[in-house]
C-alpha cells in the first residue's frame, strides 16, 4: 500500500542523510540546484508530523552515510557538495536529547558515497570515493564502546561507490554501486 505523507519540509534536496529509529525517521543536510543545508528533521509516522531538529553542526554536508546503533545514529564521510572538500567526520546523534557529539574519524580517509550497516553493537563503513577519485574497496568496523575503528577484510571484486547494503539475521550484503 503506497500513500502520501506530509512533505518533507527541507524542500527539494538530494544528497540528504537518511536513518529510522524505532518509528520515526530522520532526514537532513544535502543540497538543492542553488543551496546546502544543516537543517534536520524527524518524521513520526504514526501522527504524519515533521518536526524540526537541532541543526547538524558539522557544517554543509552532502552524500554522507549513516547507521544505526540500538537508539543512537551515526553519519560519516560525506562532502561540502563539490569534488575537492570531502570529509572523514564522524558524527553521533542521539534522539533523546536531540544531541550531536562528534567521534573518532573514519580512519579510510575523506570519503563520500560510503556503504555502511550495523550488525550488533558495531557500525560498518567502507567502499566509496576519495578526493583524488579514486574508489576504493576497504572497510573498517567501528566500536562505539571505546569509540574506535578497526580495518576489515576488504570487500571483494572492483573498487567502487555508492553501493547499496542490507543486513538480514546478522549478515550484510553489499552490491551494485558504481565503479
Amino acid at each position: 500500500l503506497v500513500s502520501q505523507i506530509k512533505s518533507y519540509p527541507g524542500g527539494g534536496s538530494v544528497g540528504c542523510i537518511v536513518f529510522v529509529i524505532g518509528d520515526k525517521a530522520y532526514v537532513g543536510m544535502g543540497q538543492s540546484k542553488t543551496n546546502r543545508y544543516t537543517d534536520f528533521y524527524e518524521y513520526n509516522s504514526v501522527t504524519d508530523v515533521w518536526t524540526s531538529k537541532t541543526s547538524f553542526p558539522g557544517g554543509v554536508i552532502v552524500s554522507a552515510a549513516s547507521f544505526t546503533i540500538g537508539d543512537t545514529a551515526y553519519v560519516v564521510g560525506g562532502s561540502c557538495g563539490g569534488t575537492t572538500c570531502y570529509n572523514n567526520d564522524l558524527w553521533m546523534y542521539v534522539p533523546s536529547t536531540n544531541s550531536w557529539t562528534q567521534r573518532a574519524d573514519f580512519p579510510g580517509g575523506n570519503r563520500p558515497d560510503l556503504s555502511t550497516f550495523s550488525i550488533g553493537q558495531f557500525g560498518y563503513a567502507g567502499n566509496g570515493i576519495s578526493s583524488t577519485r579514486a574508489l576504493s574497496n576497504n572497510f573498517w568496523r567501528y566500536d562505539p564502546s571505546n569509540n574506535t575503528w578497526s580495518s576489515i577484510a576488504s570487500m571483494p571484486g572492483t573498487n567502487r561507490r555508492s553501493t547499496v547494503s542490507f543486513v538480514i539475521d546478522g549478515q550484510a550484503y553489499v552490491g551494485t554501486g558504481t565503479f
